[in-house]
């Protein structure tokens, strides 16, 4: 392996070199991308949106209903409550149209990355976003589960900074806990080095 003397370099056997960032320890091939480990959650979480968005459907099916039954029973059927009424009928056939493709494609772009200095979780398909937390930035960790994830053995760690809140959603229990005991004992260790 070729290096060379900032040791900020490295080589593959091609000769390929690629840049670590000395802020992150990140590697960078020529192209500039990064050469982080991404992970992604259990492919079940794809089931758990599924389940969400069924929910998500039946709720606005049953607005549309109960939208029908007081305008009928009050005699004020017009344009715009029958407006509404099919307004919220079509929507609830899209989500319902839409749950399987918007699924799988939430799934191919939902990563994160614990990095040396920094958690990176990645969002979205349609609107894209990465979001980059430094540990210095921590202020605590922690998980939830609502009743959906807990009936697919899923949980979401939650990062709090002074900002907000950023999740990684739809980890194994296990797997949320151990991600959360990393990034706490990385913040700890972040705080002390200041």
């Amino acid at each position: 392996m070729d290096r060379e003397t900032s040791g900020m370099r490295r080589a593959d056997a091609d000769g390929a070199c690629a840049d670590a960032d000395n802020r992150g320890g990140y590697v960078w091939d020529r192209a500039g991308r990064d050469e982080r480990e991404w992970q992604r959650p259990p492919e079940r979480i794809t089931r758990a949106w599924m389940v969400q968005g069924l929910i998500m459907a039946a709720a606005l099916a049953a607005a549309a209903v109960v939208t029908a039954a007081v305008c009928q029973i009050n005699g004020w059927w017009n344009f715009w409550t029958v407006a509404l009424a099919v307004v919220l009928a079509v929507l609830a056939v899209a989500a319902l149209a839409s749950i399987p493709v918007s699924n799988r494609y939430d799934y191919e772009f939902n990563q994160f990355s614990i990095g040396e200095r920094d958690v990176r979780i990645r969002k979205g398909w349609l609107f894209r976003s990465m979001t980059t937390v430094p540990y210095n930035r921590v202020q605590h960790v922690d998980t939830k589960q609502g009743p959906v994830l807990r009936a697919f053995g899923l949980m979401t760690v939650q990062v709090h900074t002074a900002v907000g809140e950023h999740e990684i959603e739809g980890l194994d229990v296990d797997q949320a806990h151990r991600v959360v005991e990393l990034i706490a004992a990385r913040a700890r260790e972040a705080k002390e080095d200041l």
